[in-house]
């Protein structure tokens, strides 16, 4: 259980994503080139992202909510836990350190992840996920050798996260969790 609470606040570390804009729609030049980082980790206001999960212990769904109570700053939360990123042109990172994605957003760009050293691995490349085929994507790969772990996430333009995998790899513990976006759009206040 350990394991999976850790996994759960690694996803929680990568996550963003605002409007489906980009989902099955023409690519213009600049969906072919990914070089805004506000594009692929938008982290809108008042956004809410539903992934599909599974892991060891079954399927299951996990609920992100995007904040941005200012420019440079956003929060996301996940049950009941809050993540506070700050927001540049060049980078998104945590507040309590570790990247989670900055420019140059080039193939085999490399930076400083929250437990590892992330790759850039793809760009431009297209992928379906339940909540829709997007275009333009790029693919991150962090890794560390002690503990050993690795993740790869998919970014999309105008979306966000749209995959998240994470592996722990342990002689006592192994684990996994694997997640793709199902659903994501505005916050909305059912209590009003």
């Amino acid at each position: 259980m350990h394991t999976i609470r850790i996994v759960l606040a690694s996803l929680l570390l990568i996550a963003g994503c605002s409007s489906n804009k980009n989902a099955e729609g023409p690519l213009d030049e600049s969906d072919r080139t990914p070089n805004d980082l506000s594009r692929m980790l938008p982290l809108k206001d008042r956004t809410v992202s539903n992934f599909r999960t599974e892991s060891e212990l079954g399927d299951g769904v996990l609920v992100l909510e995007y904040f941005r109570p200012r420019q440079d700053h956003a929060e996301i939360r996940l049950a009941g836990s809050v993540e506070h990123l700050r927001v540049s042109k060049e980078r998104v990172a945590r507040a309590t350190g570790g990247t989670l994605l900055e420019l140059p957003l080039l193939k085999d760009a490399t930076f400083s992840g929250s437990f590892g050293t992330v790759t850039i691995q793809e760009v431009v490349q297209s992928i379906t996920v339940p909540a829709g085929t997007f275009k333009g994507c790029l693919t991150t790969l962090e890794e560390s050798k002690a503990p050993p772990k690795r993740a790869t996430s998919v970014y999309c333009p105008d979306v966000g996260l749209v995959r998240y995998t994470i592996e722990t790899f342990g002689e006592a513990e192994s684990s996994s969790l694997f997640t793709e976006l199902k659903y994501h759009g505005p916050r909305v206040d059912l209590t009003r």
